[in-house]
């Protein structure tokens, strides 16, 4: 699939209680997801050779960033609003009382 420019993307890792998500991150530049990680895998040189043996999840997104297909996204704010369905929405810790609320 080709990603295009301007996309905002989430990057997904890990299963169960290992999943995790990174992002959003902007798109600078489209591209091919195969196409890209065959890039990756092929420009790769590991850290520490005795330990690394392939890429991994954070070398790619490192690279991803500084070929320039990626960016972070600035001004974002993850809420968290509850658990098991339950509505526990508190204020976000960065969240500033409005004039409103003081």
């Amino acid at each position: 699939m080709k990603i295009k420019r301007g996309t905002l993307l989430v990057l997904e890792t890990g299963e169960y209680s290992d999943y995790t998500f990174h992002g959003p991150f902007r798109v600078m530049k489209g591209f091919d997801e195969v196409k890209v990680v065959d890039l990756h895998r092929k420009q790769w040189k590991p850290e520490n050779p005795e330990w690394d043996t392939e890429p991994d999840t954070d070398s790619f997104m490192g690279w991803l960033t500084a070929q320039g297909y990626i960016e972070p996204v600035e001004n974002l704010v993850s809420w968290h609003i509850g658990s098991c369905g339950f509505l526990e929405a508190d204020p976000h810790p960065d969240h500033q009382p409005s004039a409103v609320e003081r």
